[in-house]
């Protein structure tokens, strides 16, 4: 075990690099698909219908921070649009998480720490989704670690370095995801508090980029302010209070029996571990990783705080971006035990895994064949044609396959406008519209077809026809 363990601390760089390697070459293999949910269309819409200014203005509507579109249409300038290189951009998220993982988790926690630490932040259950997602969420998991692992290594070395690192991953966290706005200010509060007690010399610097911070974030906060307002009352609030079962199932299930509780589970027994080995950590190792445990309960409390509050839309996937630091908490942990417990411990881990990668690979790649028979299907539609739709979001989602088409709300038709004929995408959950389809007998419908995106996005595609040669015949 002793040589075992010398050689995995002499190999330790290249067997990491080539960890990541791999992870990066599974994720990528499930970016074929073109199913594409009404988040990652509303994204395509952004970066396709607009200049930069444009975008801005959108996502200022939106309140969505800006920078994640910046980089998708950056990335889109260079190697051209299309949606594989939209994805493309969301693996470079997790990549760089991997690099954070190579270099300051591997030098701070060591290899035995690197190495599951690569394995979850990529293939892990809702990490895999979102690095896979044509959404912001992978790269504000890099930014507020990076955030969280930049303010460690302040506390170790206190060099301005680190503090100009620390900011700008802060504000590129805040100007990715507006909820980043939670674990940030609460990793700011968590280095004051260090400061006061044990090193007030670095108060003066925590003020100083604090205030970049903020000053940084006034352009956009605005923007935040105007939509929360906006919000407030909406009939979208869903219920502040998720059950601990809930929460557990979100962040952890994958297809394996009770998947859900078992880091639950290894999360206590990582607490009553540390207690019991408390006094033989560092002051600076006790304070990271209580920080790392807590941060994500801390989040999730002031999450709730926040949407009760403003009666905002929420969804758990805004704490995606401290789920990994549970994970970083465990895997801590266990590091410290002898390479064979280390060894089984990272075989379950690798199981739990593969199966959250099995899970969206299967999910993924199997609306392969669903989008090749829908763009088939609605290659019968000629450009700029008009199409009734009677399910929100059907728009956005089919703007992507018909990008020159006008969409329109099926109680908004006005029939002197249709023209001759026009298209009609009838969702089977949508609203039922019969009286526009034979209203005084004026129409006649020819069904072409079913379509399916996703498992539950799909529908009928219909052209519907005057029966007489003058309108309102």
């Amino acid at each position: 075990m002793l040589q075992a363990e010398k050689l995995l601390e002499k190999w330790q760089i290249p067997i990491l690099v080539m960890e990541l390697a791999i992870v990066l070459a599974l994720i990528i293999r499930i970016c074929r698909n073109e199913a594409v949910d009404w988040d990652e269309a509303f994204t395509w819409q952004i970066v396709t219908k607009n200049s930069v200014a444009g975008m801005l203005k959108a996502t200022a509507a939106d309140v969505h921070p800006p920078l994640y579109y910046l980089l998708v249409m950056g990335a889109m300038a260079i190697f051209g649009k299309s949606l594989f290189v939209a994805k493309m951009v969301s693996v470079a998220g997790i990549a760089a998480t991997g690099i954070l993982g190579i270099t300051l988790v591997r030098k701070r926690w060591g290899v035995k720490t690197a190495i599951p630490f690569l394995l979850v932040s990529g293939l892990g259950a809702q990490m895999i989704y979102y690095n896979v997602n044509v959404r912001m969420y992978s790269w504000v998991i890099f930014f507020v670690m990076a955030a969280g692992l930049f303010a460690y290594e302040i506390i170790q070395s206190g060099k301005i370095s680190w503090w100009i690192a620390f900011t700008i991953v802060s504000l590129g966290g805040v100007y990715t995801q507006y909820y980043a706005v939670v674990p940030l200010a609460l990793i700011y509060t968590g280095l004051l508090l260090w400061f006061i007690i044990n090193d007030r010399i670095q108060i003066r610097k925590w003020i100083f980029c604090s205030l970049a911070t903020v000053i940084g974030y006034l352009p956009w906060l605005a923007a935040v302010i105007d939509t929360l307002k906006r919000d407030a009352g909406d009939i979208r609030t869903e219920e502040a209070g998720q059950k601990i079962g809930e929460l557990c199932t979100w962040a952890f299930k994958c297809n394996i029996e009770l998947s859900e509780y078992m880091p639950a589970i290894l999360f206590l027994v990582t607490i009553l571990c540390l207690f019991s080995e408390w006094k033989k950590l560092e002051k600076k190792q006790k304070a990271f990783i209580a920080f790392s445990g807590a941060v994500f309960f801390g989040s999730y409390g002031l999450c709730m705080v926040v949407a009760s509050h403003t009666q905002h839309f929420w969804d758990n996937r805004y704490l995606v971006d401290v789920l990994l630091f549970v994970w970083l908490f465990m895997l801590i942990r266990l590091a410290g035990k002898s390479l064979l417990a280390w060894g089984m411990g990272v075989i379950w881990l690798g199981i739990m895994v593969l199966s959250s990668y099995t899970i969206v690979g299967y999910m993924e790649l199997k609306t392969v064949p669903w989008t090749e028979q829908t763009k088939q299907l609605f290659a019968q539609i000629q450009d700029e044609e008009k199409i009734v739709y009677n399910f929100i979001t059907f728009d956005v989602i089919y703007e992507y396959y018909l990008p020159n088409a006008e969409f329109i709300w099926y109680e908004d038709v006005d029939f002197s406008a249709m023209g001759d004929e026009f298209y009609m995408i009838e969702s089977p959950w949508g609203y039922g519209f019969s009286s526009l389809l034979y209203e005084e007998g004026v129409l006649e419908r020819e069904f072409l077809g079913e379509f399916r995106m996703e498992e539950a996005v799909g529908g009928s595609l219909w052209k519907i026809k005057y029966k007489g040669a003058e309108k309102g015949e």
